[in-house]
């Protein structure tokens, strides 16, 4: 009798562990599902019409990868106009150390002193190259590989005083970050682009970087030039006129102070038009021409902006580092003092050594120098693209 009753409870007790253990696959498959679902859907920053717009206008390459990248639904496009460049700063002379996100270059007072301005200065401002510039625009993008999200969360960095904590996030490996410029035709007829910087995420700490322009070199372009017949073509081949000029950039001592500039005599728009329509190839590792890392231009519509200071920018990872390693470092930090109006713990743009994205809700930035609560943009956490850090 005794033997009987152990049977049917070992029975029993297995066919309860065999119940629990599909139990438990059942609600890990269901949460796998989930979480597959949410990082399949196509996330909107813009409108339909403009991401459409945009997303099209993203040059072709030579890169395998940004041919994937750039018509994938799941990519994620936004202008400053979605995501403004912000920075941090926190009121540490109040007993509550407020912290508060501020759009790019907005000053406010504290304690009858004036203070802020951060990101409004170089390296924050603009993309490097771009400060004297006057004919262009910029779009980015950004790309999580599949169930990867973006991690955010308060950190104690250094300025931070009291309770304060600053907002820091880090991309997942994979991540690429994408920002497309585009020059300006006379009579506002929109940018076209002329320029892709990308980003990649291989570890932490560790990003390469690639940068894609129609023409490797001057004799390609030359070549080209001659190749669709422009009446100015001979003219253009035979004038190359190479400066070494001083730049006032590196105020932070991250950039040369002097580059080689190869100035672009001027062409028809509709001979620019048609160069710009080539294939992007990745410039990484060629000189442009005689030294120059790039081409300039005082013509008011050539294939780069009026006064583009590209030469300076040898594209390797390491010099890209030197200006991204400042993001979201406060002032202080840096070997040149900041202006007298920049306090200690006012910081740059951005976090993990990139610039352009940032997980603030846009109306949590102040526009006129008052303290709002700071707040999370609530729809990309829905859908996963944000996760809060554990620690």
């Amino acid at each position: 009798m005794g033997y009987v009753w152990l049977k049917c409870w070992l029975r029993a007790s297995l066919l309860s562990l065999v119940a629990g253990v599909l139990t438990v696959l059942t609600c890990a498959l269901s949460h796998a599902q989930q979480l597959e679902s949410i990082h399949a859907q196509e996330v909107r920053l813009l409108s339909p019409a403009k991401h459409k717009k945009l997303q099209e206008s993203i040059p072709r390459t030579d890169s395998e990868l940004l041919e994937k990248l750039r018509t994938d639904p799941r990519l994620i496009l936004f202008t400053k106009d979605e995501v403004p460049p912000v920075f941090q700063a926190a009121d540490n002379n109040r007993a509550n150390n407020k912290l508060g996100v501020f759009r790019a270059g907005t000053t406010f007072t504290v304690g009858g002193v004036t203070v802020g301005g951060g990101s409004n200065q170089f390296p924050w401002r603009v993309p490097a190259g771009l400060g004297d510039a006057v004919n262009w625009d910029s779009f980015q993008f950004l790309w999580l590989p599949p169930g990867e999200a973006i991690l955010w969360g308060p950190q104690r960095l250094a300025g931070d005083r009291g309770t304060t904590r600053s907002i820091t996030w880090t991309y997942p490996d994979g991540t690429v970050l994408g920002e497309v410029l585009g020059v300006l035709e006379p009579g506002d007829l929109g940018p076209i682009p002329f320029e892709l910087r990308v980003r990649r995420k291989i570890a932490e700490g560790d990003w390469r970087v690639d940068l894609f322009r129609p023409f490797r070199t001057r004799d390609e372009l030359d070549l080209a030039t001659a190749v669709l017949g422009s009446p100015l073509s001979e003219r253009f081949v035979q004038t190359r006129r190479v400066e070494v000029q001083s730049v006032n950039q590196s105020i932070f001592h991250m950039l040369p102070s002097t580059m080689a500039k190869d100035f672009l005599p001027s062409l028809e728009p509709a001979t620019v038009r048609r160069l710009l329509d080539n294939t992007f190839v990745s410039v990484r590792g060629h000189e442009w021409s005689d030294g120059a890392l790039a081409p300039d231009t005082q013509e008011p519509f050539h294939i780069i902006p009026r006064f583009y200071n590209g030469a300076f920018l040898n594209v390797t990872d390491g010099t890209c580092r030197a200006c991204h390693k400042t993001a979201g470092q406060n002032i202080s930090l840096f070997s040149m003092p900041a202006p007298s109006n920049w306090d200690e713990w006012v910081r740059g743009n951005g976090a993990d050594q990139s610039m352009t994205f940032h997980p603030f809700h846009p109306d949590s930035i102040s526009t006129d120098g008052t303290f709002k609560p700071v707040a999370i943009r609530g729809d990309l956490v829905k859908v996963g693209i944000l996760k809060r850090r554990e620690r």
